[in-house]
């Protein structure tokens, strides 16, 4: 995580739609470590491991942030692992179908 102090514009960038939520005092909120974008200085927040191990070497996953309040957050709908999942299927799947030209995630011929 990278914390940014100070006076200026901050450019962050997801992917999805981005969520805000403010959590009042005590409030606690479970984030999937590749979903969370940002949170205020007020918040305070831990890394748990949800699963097994086996998940964690497996599939790379398998932490997760907890975030409790006072604070705001924001997070993402998608995560650009999700993204670049897809992107490896659809290519596998062009690879593999035979003769045409693929433009644009779109298959001709």
């Amino acid at each position: 995580m990278l914390k940014a102090t100070g006076q200026g514009d901050l450019f962050l960038n997801a992917y999805g739609g981005i969520i805000h939520k403010q959590l009042v005092p005590g409030e606690k909120i479970m984030i999937d470590n590749y979903h969370l974008v940002a949170l205020s200085n007020q918040a305070t927040y831990r890394v748990t491991k949800v699963g097994g191990t086996k998940t964690m070497i497996l599939r790379g996953e398998g932490l997760a942030t907890e975030i409790t309040g006072p604070g705001s957050l924001y997070f993402q709908t998608k995560n650009i692992r999700e993204f670049i999942g897809m992107l490896r299927i659809n290519q596998r799947t062009e690879t593999t179908s035979g003769s045409g030209v693929s433009f644009g995630g779109f298959r001709i011929g």
